[in-house]
């Protein structure tokens, strides 16, 4: 099978011969990162490295427990310079995590804190929504807008 040739610009960078978007962060060299990669966890990679490349699309990867999902999606992150953080979902998770709420500063005034979610997004962090199947239905309905065409959150707090 002929393999072409990645195409990089000054925003990408080449992981397992896939060119991926660069982060703000200083990329890890693999032997920096604490991840052993197998060569079967290789090919998982590399099938991943294939479904973001040169795309800004979100992605859902589906496998039994414990299976290194988290840990592989990390360790490309750290490969390409992303801080990557992650939400642990649960049927007492609530949306002020994902969203943000109002809490007051060291002069007594409410304030927005933004969540997770909002910061990731302004900061271009990679996130992580484990367990997604457990988060309540309050949290999937404000995530649909992100993730369908219109790529919008609304925050109705702001």
């Amino acid at each position: 099978m002929l393999k072409m040739p990645v195409k990089l610009t000054p925003e990408t960078i080449n992981l397992f011969g896939f060119a991926v978007s660069r982060g703000s962060l200083a990329p890890k060299k693999p032997e920096e990162c604490e991840f052993l990669v197998t060569e079967t966890f290789r090919k998982y990679i590399v099938d991943l490295l294939r479904a973001i490349s040169n795309s800004d699309l979100p992605v859902l990867l589906e496998g039994p427990t414990s299976a290194g999902k988290t840990s592989m999606v990390k360790y490309i992150a750290e490969l390409s310079g992303y801080k990557c953080v992650r939400v642990n979902n649960h049927h007492h998770t609530e949306i002020e995590e994902y969203i943000g709420t109002y809490l007051p500063d060291n002069k007594g005034r409410l304030v927005f804190h933004e969540g997770v979610l909002v910061e990731a997004m302004k900061q271009g962090h990679w996130l992580i929504l484990d367990e997604l199947n457990l988060a309540r239905s309050e949290i999937l309905e404000s995530l649909n807008r992100l993730l369908d065409d219109n790529k919008e959150l609304f925050i109705n707090e702001t």
